[in-house]
């Protein structure tokens, strides 16, 4: 029958061929490839079983023929070889600074998948780093918005599972202290007290 396989994977294919004994016994089978992108190596070429590697992802048109000394026939298969699943894509985005007064920010992380494992890779932040706990709101969005508690530097992971392999990405977010009073707001609580004092 008609198959797919993975490129790095090989194909079994199972022949099989009948003959009516004339003009002997004896009949040689061979499988080959007749048509295909790369080159296919048979473990077993003059066997009607064997097993078939390719070089290169494509749709393969693979025959075996059969002949019994004086007549000969053939029959082809078809091998849709894919290529292997490659990685999730991701980027959590640029590192940045919070302005205060807030202390939450949107994080525009992105993640790309080519969808052989699974139609969509499982998305989750996380935390590395920092001085207290992150809250993540949604947690399995590329893009989240992530509030902090404490002043400081947070190193947050961004992280997406196909099914078979993970890739990660990270982002550090300053959350800076809130800077002093400047001289006039100084001036003007010095004032409010005097007058409250009178």
């Amino acid at each position: 029958p008609d198959q797919g396989v993975d490129l790095g994977s090989s194909a079994h294919l199972d022949g099989s061929v009948t003959d009516d004994g004339l003009p002997s016994d004896s009949i040689e089978a061979a499988w080959s490839k007749a048509q295909g992108p790369g080159e296919v190596t048979f473990t077993s070429p003059g066997s009607e079983d064997s097993e078939a590697a390719f070089s290169q992802a494509g749709t393969y048109v693979l025959r075996l023929t059969a002949s019994d000394g004086e007549l000969s026939a053939f029959d082809d298969v078809q091998v849709v070889v894919q290529s292997a699943n490659a990685a999730p894509e991701v980027d959590a985005g640029p590192d940045l600074s919070i302005t205060l007064p807030q202390r939450s920010a949107t994080l525009r992380g992105s993640v790309a998948d080519d969808g052989r494992v699974l139609p969509a890779p499982v998305v989750a932040w996380s935390l590395l780093g920092g001085p207290g706990p992150v809250t993540f709101e949604p947690p399995s969005s590329a893009t989240t918005t992530a509030t902090f508690p404490e002043v400081g530097a947070y190193e947050l992971r961004l992280s997406a599972d196909d099914g078979q392999l993970t890739t990660t990405d990270a982002v550090r977010v300053t959350v800076p202290a809130e800077p002093p009073p400047s001289l006039e707001v100084e001036d003007a609580l010095r004032v409010v007290a005097v007058r409250a004092r009178q």
